[in-house]
């Protein structure tokens, strides 16, 4: 059971996106290029979502993981349209090198809180740095599939410096180049980011660079599988609605054993998925080791919001195929989610790793 006020927070958001992301406007802005409702994410600025983990003195709500989660879990309910998961990847490994780094950092935490900021993390670098002017840097080469790379005003890159990994911030400009790339999830937009010589200042150093990295990527894996937690649950309401309403020789198909044993295998589905999901963040929030929980939540909620997305087709049949119909729609963002940061077979593997087992997946 929820607290009172993380009940509250997850009403005001429900709320929020209930007016504010429809099917109607989600697919209006999946079919646009960039992918941004922005006028909902300055909303959402203005209710402090977009910084909930950003210390108050930065301007943040200071919030912790698990108030980040529940936002998380509503906007993947609703599909939403804002870059809530690239920014919450860079938000984790701004704050781990913040007191050591503070200067670059602070700024643009404080920017990002505010919603005067679009900033992403690429985690997939190949690039070449050398020194610049005034203490900054040069970048040049490629970096792969960054999560709202057309659309962020900053990209963080972990780049191999002259002493080992640093964490540079580059601003877009004319020295960077976005290519939009086709996905089958419409509503989450990657893109290639190619780096001509473009001007970057340093955010951390080693050893903290790569450490923040690290951390941000089992925060992003815990927060993505919150957000799947919400897709599974969105499905499994459609899929009980229909079942109760759609009627076949005057019964409710849901009163069909094959149908209502479907729908209760994705209500296990989504309730083992919450659990996962909710230790890891509980974990996380108490600042204790995050790797094998985070995998753990990553693998497991990721199949879970797949099997109901395929399983709320078949509850619906024909109609469910359709582009009509938003259930493909889910079925999409499920399918994509298996490979935004890493595959349940590629954390498995990690989770093996991490005790000292041996794989077989």
């Amino acid at each position: 059971m929820e607290s009172e006020e993380l009940d509250a927070l997850r009403r005001m958001v429900v709320s929020l996106f209930a007016k504010r992301s429809s099917e109607t406007d989600v697919r209006h802005w999946m079919a646009t290029d960039r992918g941004l409702d922005l006028a909902l994410w300055r909303t959402m600025a203005d209710l402090g979502l977009t910084g909930m983990t950003v210390p108050q003195r930065l301007g943040g709500s200071g919030a912790s993981m698990n108030e980040l989660a529940v936002v998380m879990e509503e906007a993947g309910k609703a599909l939403a349209c804002v870059p809530l998961l690239s920014s919450s990847l860079a938000t984790v490994a701004l704050l781990e090198v913040e007191e050591s780094f503070p200067g670059r950092a602070s700024t643009i935490l404080g920017d990002l809180a505010q919603g005067r900021r679009i900033v992403t993390l690429a985690t997939s670098v190949s690039c070449r740095v050398t020194p610049g002017v005034d203490g900054g840097w040069n970048v040049s080469g490629m970096a792969k599939s960054v999560l709202d790379g057309a659309l962020a005003d900053t990209i963080l890159i972990l780049a191999e410096g002259p002493d080992g990994s640093i964490l540079l911030a580059v601003d877009a400009n004319e020295s960077v180049s976005a290519k939009p790339l086709g996905t089958l999830d419409q509503t989450r937009k990657l893109a290639d980011l190619e780096f001509r010589g473009a001007s970057a200042e340093l955010v951390a150093g080693p050893p903290h660079a790569s450490s923040a990295v690290a951390q941000a990527r089992d925060a992003g894996a815990i927060l993505l599988a919150s957000e799947q937690v919400g897709g599974a649950q969105a499905v499994l309401d459609m899929s009980v609605a229909h079942a109760t309403s759609r009627m076949q020789f005057g019964r409710p198909i849901g009163s069909f054993q094959a149908v209502k044993h479907r729908c209760a295998d994705m209500l296990v589905d989504v309730e083992l998925a919450r659990t996962a999901a909710r230790y890891a963040v509980a974990i996380a929030a108490d600042d204790r080791e995050t790797a094998v929980v985070a995998a753990t939540a990553a693998s497991f909620c990721a199949e879970a919001f797949y099997r109901c997305a395929t399983g709320a087709i078949q509850v619906h049949g024909g109609v469910g195929f359709t582009w009509e119909h938003p259930a493909h729609l889910y079925l999409k963002r499920a399918m994509s989610g298996q490979h935004v940061l890493g595959t349940p077979r590629a954390h498995r593997r990690r989770i093996a790793a991490e005790l000292g087992w041996t794989s077989k997946d």
